[in-house]
């Protein structure tokens, strides 16, 4: 079903009358206190009738806590927001970044530090500016977060990978916010390529520097971190 303006504003009574009788709907789980439809009228118990009246049952399901927080994906979120990553990784799967390599200026591979720019087809919940560790998987194979069932020749099943997520203020005041990818040890044309980037660890806050110079050498310093965050000589 594409989510479109009419199925955002269908009632819930009227898209279970549609879709029970379309699918031989038996049964229907829902987690405790959710709701559907339009202004979220489909709560446990106006299901819970309809189910009655239209022949399935209503399985209420508690939030799965883990610690004693409950994971969902809005605390998953926020987590992301303040990069709280080994919250979110605890709470469910490491913060994921899919999209597509596309040209860039080069600055980065006039400063050592090759860079592949994504393009995204969707919005990603994104964490706070500047520079991660990370993973990263040819996502036209990958199925989920890491899980690789086959795996590009070029990049392999997981590439250790610095990423910058940021403007650029060292060349660039007020620009568009980018994500660039350097993957370490890695030399090869990936313009087209779908990527998945997994992010393990912040590294630093973006920064601003006097020149070039200055920005070479902290990204070699950031390089010599992320290796070691990422267990990699």
């Amino acid at each position: 079903m594409r989510f479109d303006e009419s199925l955002r504003w269908l009632t819930a009574d009227a898209f279970l009358a549609g879709l029970s009788p379309a699918i031989g709907l038996r049964g229907l789980a829902m987690g405790r206190g959710s709701a559907f439809g339009r202004d979220r009228r489909g709560t446990v118990e106006r299901v819970q009738q309809l189910g009655a009246d239209q022949g399935f049952s209503v399985t209420v399901v508690d939030p799965v806590q883990v610690d004693g927080e409950v994971a969902s994906s809005t605390r998953v979120r926020d987590a992301i927001a303040v990069a709280e990553l080994d919250v979110a990784l605890r709470l469910g799967v490491a913060p994921y970044l899919e999209g597509t390599v596309v040209p860039g200026d080069r600055r980065g591979r006039e400063m050592g530090f090759p860079t592949a720019n994504l393009r995204f087809a969707y919005t990603p919940a994104m964490p706070p500016l500047g520079i991660y560790a990370g993973r990263v998987t040819y996502a036209g194979r990958v199925t989920y977060a890491g899980r690789v069932t086959h795996a590009d020749p070029q990049v392999g099943p997981a590439h250790p990978s610095l990423v910058s997520i940021g403007t650029r203020p060292t060349f660039h005041a007020g620009g568009a916010v980018l994500v660039e990818v350097h993957l370490l040890d890695f030399d090869g044309d990936l313009y087209g390529s779908e990527l998945g980037v997994e992010l393990v660890a912040r590294l630093r806050d973006e920064q601003r520097f006097d020149d070039a110079s200055a920005l070479v050498q902290q990204m070699r310093r950031d390089e010599s971190q992320g290796r070691d965050v990422l267990g990699v000589g």
